[in-house]
């Protein structure tokens, strides 16, 4: 694999990590001595380091066919700045929750989406960036997630949610062990997806954990169960038998995307209606969802389940039922992907 050993280029890189993180260690002191005393600025300064060295070792594999970039490119500065984001979310930590980082948080996720598409439509995909992007979800994820544990926000188990990533690596690198490339996975991705927003909703302060705690089993046991089948792959267990890797992806992605649906909007149904219009819209989930069982109309059902969730933000005050309905219909949306 070639490197990118331009001299040139490493000054450049120098100067840019200095100023990312004179720019992030500032923002962080006003922050502190402005908006918030309680606010961690030291662990701002930490993180901010942190991005800066992934930043520094990575990018000699700011490469393209094995040919060194001359630039750094568009798509490689939005990610550190996404970093930058995350650096400042972490100061949050051991602080009461405020709108601000939901919102901070919120924005590095788009970012996340924002990169990509530049890289790709600047024809700068690097390994450099995928693992800077990797990098920084895994920080991102790691850090609200303490956050809202730390907070209440979220059961202590959910907190391995963040910690998986560096899971895999550890261990790996105990075992003495290259790891195996996973193979692309829809369901990875969207279940990755849907905690982010999960947790980004998490991080508003006025949702309670009442709502969460439920809602955070639904979205974790799944995710575990996609974890436990990547780990098996990596260590050397499924790879020579895809079709075992195929047939756990195709189990996880009926019971996530077609018996949940179908159990918690019955659940709906049953205890948490109290009137007619609840009853109506719970009987029209379930039967969404029962309709979704059968793969039939699947992206006509998505839509409808998504015009239906707006009916119940207007007409459902903030509740268990408006919750669990929610749950119901985004993890109904996720039948349009394919299972692997």
């Amino acid at each position: 694999m070639s490197k990118n050993k331009n001299p040139d280029f490493a000054n450049k890189s120098n100067y840019i990590i200095a100023i990312f993180f004179l720019t992030t260690s500032i923002t962080a002191w006003i922050i502190k001595y402005k908006y918030l005393p309680e606010y961690k600025w030291y662990l701002v300064v930490i993180c901010t380091i942190l991005v800066g060295v992934f930043f520094k070792i990575f990018l000699k594999y700011n490469t393209k066919n094995q040919i060194p970039y001359t630039k750094i490119g568009f798509a490689n500065y939005i990610t550190l700045f996404r970093g930058g984001c995350i650096a400042i979310i972490t100061g949050n930590l051991w602080c009461e929750l405020n709108n601000f980082i939901a919102i901070l948080y919120i924005f590095a996720v788009i970012l996340d989406v924002v990169d990509g598409f530049v890289a790709r439509k600047t024809n700068h995909i690097s390994i450099f960036g995928e693992k800077m992007d990797m990098e920084c979800d895994a920080l991102g994820m790691f850090v609200v997630t303490l956050i809202c544990v730390q907070q209440g926000q979220l059961p202590l188990f959910y907190i391995f949610v963040g910690l998986l990533r560096y899971f895999f690596v550890f261990h790996l690198k105990w075992r003495n062990k290259q790891s195996i490339s996973l193979p692309i996975s829809n369901l990875r991705r969207f279940l990755a997806g849907l905690h982010m927003i999960f947790i980004a909703m998490a991080l508003f302060p006025n949702v309670p954990n009442t709502i969460l705690f439920p809602v955070s089993y639904v979205f974790v046991i799944p995710f575990y169960v996609i974890f436990i089948r990547d780990w098996l792959w990596v260590i050397g267990k499924f790879h020579k038998n895809l079709q075992v890797y195929k047939f756990v992806s195709s189990i996880s992605s009926t019971c996530f995307f077609k018996l949940i649906p179908l159990i918690t909007s019955g659940t709906l149904l049953i205890s948490f209606t109290s009137n007619t219009l609840q009853i109506s819209i719970s009987a029209f989930i379930f039967l969404c969802c029962f309709i979704n069982l059968f793969q039939i109309s699947v992206r006509f059902i998505s839509f409808i389940v998504i015009i239906t969730y707006c009916i119940v933000i207007v007409f459902m005050s903030p509740s268990l039922y408006t919750v669990i309905a929610f749950s119901s219909i985004v993890v109904s949306i996720g039948s349009n992907i394919r299972p692997l």
